[in-house]
């Protein structure tokens, strides 16, 4: 299947000599900077640093190494403009060097300067610093002075200047291994308090410790500040604990996913409520098939995915048993596949290591190098990959694309097949809705509340199609308003933070509101990230109309003091909530009311 979401890759780069592979450094590295539009920098083993022009698909600067040196991880580069002149700066990471000491490997950046002012680049200057602390990623923040991000293995963050020299510091105590670090302009993120500085930059810093995900997220300025942390089981069913994670994206609007070896993918909203990170799941864990990583003893190498903005994910992967490339766009808002482009492995790369970078809006770098696991050198390749930058996430997208989505992924296990925990689950769900139909609210509270403690871990047992499921029973269509209400297990499921409003179709405010449990409303505005505008602006209506209709709204001691006051209690709550103008202006339309949202 393809599709006009995803165009024809075209080929950026091809390596002029084979490929320098060793057992520790990848042949090829691509990175981009968003505060130098237009340009990539390859970083090439034994060939050099390069920085491309991805418009017109020419290298506008290159420094040339021997075979002999490794770069440790991908350069970066910075467009600097001093007295008129336009320079073009690229940090990198010596691994291996003629002359360098053992105890300098890691440790030493090369600081590539080249004047690219006049019609040809000019003689490259190079300075080595030596650095305390290895970094694992170099990054850009986006601002001066302090323009660059070092971040070191364990997930502390150091500020440093053009001359790569470290300004400031945020540690992380802990042995943990660092996967990623995203960074987003401030303003683009949408899941971040509204009183931190605009001006300055979000970083999303994702490390692995066992079976958690850990991560943080911090403000940069002229100084690091911390905004909070958060953990995130990784769902397993086996004893390997050391296995880490094979994809990792991160969007700037909080939408986090990740990908272990088995081909789970697992997806969450991240957001602040009362000051703290929360992580929410936002659909159920997809688990793919037909693809090499999932049979390979390095899935990392033939599989790579990158956040195309909000939660639209584009994915590269060999496909098992053919010679094709898949390229496939998702969207992890719905869990469906939305488009798909197919492309023969580059040749002389028969078993490539992927890599995807996101470059100019519409446009995706693909890097593809040969495996460590192929012991012939082979050339390496880069590749632009056109994609529709104008999709929005809707149901009416998401319709009729289940049966290209299911081609992607593994069949559930029939019912013979389940494990005992799979059926005691189901039990228990027997178990509440058959007390429901009784009239027996209270049976029902104990059983679900006793499955819940007997487990010593709250992952294992509410799962995100578990808790679907058992919502749909006690507040959804499947309650039909004729069972009693049982706010113990709404209250719990909240407490838990498992609960997100796609489970009941985006109406979970809604649904509170009709069964007149304003107790755990009020508690799902701190709990639940993804609350829409239109539930907030319905609330906020009923409660202004009704309080205008009550003599006694104003008077806290009244009888009826279940409701929230609209102005003291309830709106606070709203505001943790990152509202979007254009939403609420929407909103407002359909629940008109005198202006309260300043």
């Amino acid at each position: 299947m393809s599709s006009t979401a995803i165009g024809e890759p075209y080929q950026l780069y091809l390596s002029s000599t084979l490929a320098q592979k060793s057992q520790n450094f990848e042949a090829i590295y691509t990175t981009y900077n968003r505060d130098f539009p237009g340009y990539a920098t390859v970083t090439a083993q034994g060939d050099g640093i390069h920085v491309w022009d991805i418009q017109n698909l020419h290298a506008v600067t290159s420094y040339s190494v021997e075979k002999l040196v490794k770069f440790a991880i991908p350069a970066f580069s910075l467009y600097v403009t001093e007295n008129g002149n336009k320079s073009v700066i690229s940090y990198a990471l010596i691994g291996l060097a003629p002359g360098y000491p053992k105890e300098s490997r890691g440790r030493t950046i090369w600081v590539i300067r080249q004047n690219i002012s006049g019609s040809t680049a000019l003689a490259s200057e190079k300075t080595a610093v030596l650095v305390d602390v290895p970094p694992a990623q170099i990054c850009g923040t986006g601002h001066d002075p302090v323009p660059l991000l070092f971040v070191s293995k364990n997930g502390s963050l150091f500020l440093a200047n053009a001359q790569a020299d470290i300004k400031n510091q945020l540690d992380w105590s802990g042995e943990r291994e660092h996967l990623e670090t995203f960074v987003f302009p401030r303003k683009s993120c949408g899941f971040i308090r509204v009183d931190t500085d605009s001006s300055s930059s979000i970083a999303v810093t994702c490390c692995q410790i066992s079976m958690t995900l850990h991560v943080r997220v911090a403000l940069l300025g002229e100084e690091i500040v911390p905004l909070g942390t958060c953990e995130i089981p990784i769902a397993s069913s086996t004893s390997d604990t050391n296995s880490v994670i094979s994809g990792l994206t991160c969007s700037s609007t909080g939408v986090l996913s990740f990908i272990d070896p088995r081909g789970i993918w697992t997806t969450h909203q991240l957001v602040f409520l009362n000051s703290s990170l929360v992580p929410t799941p936002m659909s159920e864990n997809l688990h793919l098939h037909r693809f090499t990583m999932l049979k390979s003893k390095k899935p990392k190498e033939s599989f790579s995915v990158v956040s195309l903005g909000t939660s639209f994910v584009l994915l590269a992967a060999l496909v098992e048993g053919t010679q094709d490339l898949s390229l496939q766009m998702w969207d992890l808002s719905y869990g469906i596949l939305v488009a798909s482009q197919s492309m023969p492995v580059p040749s002389g790369i028969p078993f490539a290591h992927l890599s995807l970078a996101v470059a100019d809006e519409g446009q995706v770098l693909l890097s593809a190098s040969p495996s460590s696991i192929h012991e012939k050198s082979s050339r390496s390749s880069i590749h632009i990959v056109p994609i529709d930058a104008r999709l929005k996430s809707t149901i009416a997208a998401a319709l009729g694309k289940m049966a290209q989505t299911t081609e992607w992924l593994r069949p559930k296990a029939s019912k013979d097949q389940g494990s005992q925990e799979d059926d005691a689950s189901a039990k228990i769900i027997s178990d509440i809705r058959a007390s429901l139909k009784k009239k027996n609210a209270q049976k029902a509270e104990q059983a679900f509340l006793g499955w819940v403690s007997s487990h010593s871990s709250r992952e294992a047992v509410l799962g995100y199609e578990f808790v679907k499921k058992i919502l749909n029973i006690v507040l959804g269509p499947d309650s039909q308003i004729t069972y009693p209400y049982t706010p113990r297990i709404t209250h719990c499921l909240l407490e838990n933070a498992v609960v997100s409003p796609i489970m009941l179709n985006g109406r979970l405010i809604t649904m509170l509101r009709q069964r007149g449990d304003w107790e755990n409303l009020m508690f799902a505005l701190t709990r639940v990230a993804d609350v829409s505008e239109d539930e907030l602006m319905a609330s906020a209506k009923f409660l202004i109309d009704r309080q205008r209709k009550n003599e006694n709204a104003m008077d806290v001691d009244a009888s009826e003091v279940m409701y929230p006051l609209f102005g003291p209690i309830f709106l606070p709550v709203c505001h943790i909530h990152s509202l979007r103008p254009r939403c609420v202006s929407l909103s407002g339309n359909t629940y008109p009311m005198p202006k309260i949202w300043s």
